[in-house]
């Protein structure tokens, strides 16, 4: 407390003293002229009183208030720029050819395991599908031309001898179940390689459809038919038997 009252003293105090003297000198000046009027007097001291009070409070207090702020300020951001400069960048191993050689082992595992994962659970489908509409060797067919044609999207399937039961609608779905799924894991087969691969597989079904309308119309009426679309679900890729 008594701190802050010398303080404050010193910085009004002994200048407020200083103000009022100068202001008094000068209201006598002016009163002067004026035949020492009392009011001229007045309105002369407080003017001059108040005029150097905002001189003083800015040249002298408010002004280097801002000059140390703003040294501070620069001072503070340079320190913080050096010590940033001084962080030395961490040190980076030397990437190893045993840890190249380790991760692309690993990258070829996991390819042979989706695939045979794939093999698995289209071999199941086919089976489990076509059991009433295809005997074993013809099931045995399909399932070796899709998974060649998941390997070459260029590849001539076998026409596939199945029941009449089958419409072209129920081929179609069959077919689009099975290569959406092969896509998941193989994408390279496009709307016009799934058409021909089923004109060729069904040539007997699909003998009077051309290939466009192949396309055009794979997911046709898809919860009509024997079998019906099977849609892939997030998580869960695999066929809902």
């Amino acid at each position: 407390m008594y701190k802050n009252n010398l303080v404050y003293a010193l910085t009004w105090g002994l200048p407020g003293v200083a103000i009022c003297a100068i202001s008094l000198l000068v209201s006598v000046k002016v009163g002067a002229d004026f035949s020492h009027s009392a009011f001229v007097e007045g309105v002369t001291f407080v003017s001059t009183g108040v005029l150097l009070a905002l001189i003083y409070y800015i040249v002298f207090q408010q002004l280097p208030s801002d000059c140390v702020d703003v040294v501070l300020k620069k001072r503070k951001h340079d320190d913080a720029s050096e010590q940033e400069e001084d962080i030395p960048f961490p040190i980076v191993e030397e990437v190893k050819a045993e840890a190249v050689e380790q991760e692309r082992s690993s990258y070829r595992e996991r390819l042979k395991a989706n695939k045979q994962e794939l093999v698995v659970k289209i071999r199941e489908y086919i089976l489990k599908t076509m059991s009433c509409y295809a005997d074993a060797a013809i099931i045995e067919q399909m399932a070796n031309d899709f998974m060649q044609w998941a390997e070459d999207s260029e590849h001539q399937p076998q026409a596939a001898k199945v029941s009449r039961e089958l419409a072209t609608r129920d081929v179609f779905h069959f077919v689009w179940n099975i290569t959406e799924r092969i896509d998941m894991r193989c994408p390279k087969h496009n709307g016009e390689t799934r058409a021909i691969f089923v004109k060729r597989m069904f040539a007997d079904i699909c003998k009077d459809v051309e290939i466009e309308t192949i396309r055009k119309n794979l997911k046709i009426y898809p919860k009509d038919g024997i079998i019906t679309i099977d849609e892939p679900q997030k998580g869960n890729p695999w066929f809902h038997y």
